[in-house]
């Protein structure tokens, strides 16, 4: 069902079931007249019907006359000029017509899409906007593919659920994405034989894997050789920036797995700037999902290290301008960063960033 497709992709294209406009209808409320009576330098109209938006089958229009027409409603036959309310005087049965509008306010039938004319292709995303032109063309029903199942594992004795943050964010962040559903697992602790079983039933049940924790060089840090062991493809290990340094990706048997960090803001700006980027990729997005923008910086920001830099910021709007404002602060185990933030914010290594100059954010997915 239509209704139901929304955050879903489309698995197949979309056409018209009729025309749109299905008839030749009026813009505006005010009364039809004939062309050539206004040539001929009539303006004065007796009035001989109304024609209201639910009446499908209107009486042809008679020479020498005008019917009110309301906004929705049908054209009748010989109707050819709409003169809006404003350009008339209307005295009950009749009306003088001053002028004419700048525009005929006439919506001609199909001039939106006709019939069996493709409106929405393969692989498109539905939004509620799109689902609203499938019902406005009589679509009650359309074709979806399967959401992607994204498995979401957090690891670590000493997290347990009464500390587990990581899970329920990321699952919350993948409920905001679109053709996508998540599957969050119970916590594992650092045990390689339960890893090992819990991560080939991930590899069974889900499209793409989402760890965090047991990814650095830690005694109990077992994830890594335990992939590779099962035959798990390395892709990406480590990353120059903070936070996120560990952040790793496998290509298990055509699975992806990406293991983000443990700390709390390293696994979620992780996800948020490389798994949902990958989650658009397969669901064919490319990069619907991200938004890179630029906005001038508040004040003074800085990055005396070597690393890429990602911190919290706040996006406002003044001057008619989009600006931003940040701490050069990261301390990726304390959430309480993210208070009051709505993006990141991109500092480079050894930059320093002056008011007013143009910066790289990114919106946060959990708006």
């Amino acid at each position: 069902m239509v209704s139901e497709a929304t955050g879903h992709i489309l698995g197949s294209p979309c056409a018209a079931t009729h025309d749109v406009p299905a008839f030749d209808n009026s813009a505006m409320d005010g009364v039809v007249i004939r062309k050539s009576d206004w040539e001929s330098g009539m303006r004065d109209y007796p009035l001989a019907g109304e024609i209201p938006p639910e009446l499908t089958s209107p009486p042809p229009l008679q020479p020498g006359t005008a019917m009110r027409i309301m906004t929705g409603a049908p054209v009748p036959e010989y109707g050819e000029l709409i003169i809006p309310v404003e350009l008339l005087d209307d005295r009950g049965s009749e009306v003088t017509i001053h002028e004419l509008p700048g525009k005929n306010p006439i919506r001609k039938r199909g001039e939106g899409y006709k019939t069996g004319e493709e409106i929405l292709g393969q692989g498109t995303l539905v939004r509620p906007y799109e689902a609203g032109l499938m019902i406005e063309s009589g679509n009650s029903e359309c074709t979806v593919f399967e959401p992607i199942v994204v498995g979401v594992q957090v690891t670590g004795s000493e997290v347990g659920e009464t500390m587990n943050t990581n899970g329920p964010v990321i699952t919350q962040l993948l409920n905001n994405l679109p053709g996508v559903t998540p599957k969050e697992y119970p916590v594992l602790e650092d045990n390689p034989e339960e890893i090992h079983h819990r991560m080939g039933q991930l590899q069974d049940e889900c499209d793409v894997v989402v760890t965090t924790g047991g990814i650095s060089a830690g005694k109990f840090d077992y994830l890594p050789d335990l992939l590779e062991k099962n035959g798990a493809e390395l892709l990406i290990r480590k990353i120059n920036q903070k936070p996120g340094k560990p952040f790793t990706v496998y290509d298990w048997d055509g699975t992806p797995v990406c293991c983000l960090p443990g700390n709390p803001i390293s696994a979620v700006f992780t996800f948020e700037w490389y798994v949902r980027q990958l989650l658009a990729s397969l669901n064919g997005l490319g990069d619907a999902v991200i938004s890179a923008e630029v906005a001038e910086q508040e004040s003074l920001l800085f990055n005396k290290g070597a690393k890429h830099l990602f911190v919290p910021g706040k996006l406002f709007f003044q001057d008619g301008r989009v600006q931003v404002s940040a701490e050069p602060v990261m301390k990726s185990h304390l959430m309480q960063l993210y208070k009051d933030a709505d993006c990141y914010v991109h500092l480079e290594p050894g930059m320093e960033y002056q008011a007013g100059d143009l910066i790289e954010v990114m919106p946060f997915a959990g708006l």
